[in-house]
């Protein structure tokens, strides 16, 4: 899986940029990339590998054209009482990115967004031993955010990124050009890739 991240990453860059912009000075322009970490550690889908792939390309793309990209991943959940009244919240950050780093390290990213057992070693033991004030959480893990939840939490800006789950980013796991489409739309940055070359590489 390493190698294919690799290779998505050498080959996602022609595919995906809308030019290749030199970096002779940094555009001062910032995005946040937020992660979205919860997923089915049953099984790993074709989906969730899609996921990861396209996550960490789109990333390299645009900071090959001179972007700067603070990538994080996370886990927001919130606790509820029965008349749906919030209570509490449980953040978790992992900084995959600084801005002032100068490449995407694939290596450090790999664990924490394409391994189960991350997860169940690392983010569910710290779920498990952060000081809560509601012994509710004890029933689970809390509700998870929604899209407009992770924004507000995050106050991130319209450009900034959220990779939420395969099913809200419309990925699939059948094809994963048709899955980058779908997630490029979602971040509503189709002006800023080259779609239509993408769109003739689904039937090849």
């Amino acid at each position: 899986m390493q190698n294919l991240c690799k290779y998505a990453i050498k080959k996602g860059i022609e595919i995906y940029s809308n030019g290749r912009a030199k970096r002779q000075a940094q555009i001062e322009k910032e995005r946040v990339a937020l992660y979205e970490l919860n997923e089915n550690l049953n099984f790993i889908t074709n989906a969730q590998i899609n996921r990861g792939i396209i996550t960490l390309y789109l990333i390299h793309a645009l900071e090959e054209r001179g972007e700067i990209i603070n990538f994080h991943t996370f886990d927001l959940s919130f606790e509820y009482d029965f008349a749906y009244f919030h209570k509490e919240t449980i953040n978790i950050e992992i900084n995959l990115k600084n801005p002032g780093d100068l490449f995407l390290d694939i290596e450090k990213c790999y664990f924490p967004i394409r391994s189960k057992e991350f997860l169940r070693r690392i983010m569910f033991r710290v779920q498990e031993s952060i000081p809560v004030k509601y012994i509710d959480w004890q029933n689970g893990y809390g509700k998870l955010a929604d899209e407009e939840q992770i924004r507000s939490f995050y106050n991130l800006k319209p450009t900034d990124i959220v990779i939420s789950n395969p099913t809200e980013m419309g990925i699939k796991g059948n094809n994963l050009y048709e899955d980058t489409l779908n997630v490029i739309n979602k971040i509503k940055m189709n002006d800023e890739f080259n779609t239509e070359k993408i769109k003739k590489l689904i039937h090849k």
